[in-house]
């Protein structure tokens, strides 16, 4: 029984430490900055009404290649439904890279969930 306890705190331990060591950024993280891209995007074109996203949904992230500390991070998000439209949601992939004044996000593409890719223009 206490070899059992002292494995368990030893398995705690090392799971912990490594959840601490990724830079990875959370759903949380990620919520924040791309609520914050998108109403500077529709800001920038003068359209009104967005309030942020109902939800935003990390899929996952991996590493970029040939970039240290950078990870492509791939997550879904849902707008609230606009004046006269309906609620969409779309697929994203964003980068995202760790600096001294915090987390940083760049857009890499968003495309609708509902929308089928056109192999002739190759293009969704």
């Amino acid at each position: 029984m206490a070899n059992t306890k002292i494995s368990l705190i030893v398995l705690f331990a090392g799971a912990a430490a490594l959840v601490g060591c990724s830079d990875e950024p959370s759903n949380d993280e990620m919520h924040k900055l791309v609520d914050e891209h998108v109403a500077q995007q529709f800001k920038a074109r003068s359209v009104r009404g967005f309030k942020g996203f109902f939800d935003i949904r990390k899929q996952g992230c991996v590493k970029t290649k040939d970039k240290e500390g950078y990870f492509d991070c791939y997550y879904n998000f849902t707008f609230p439904p606009m004046p006269g439209q309906t609620q969409r949601t779309f697929n994203g992939k964003g980068q995202f890279h760790r600096t001294n004044k915090g987390l940083v996000y760049q857009e890499i593409s968003a495309m609708p969930d509902d929308r089928p890719f056109d192999p002739s223009r190759g293009k969704w």
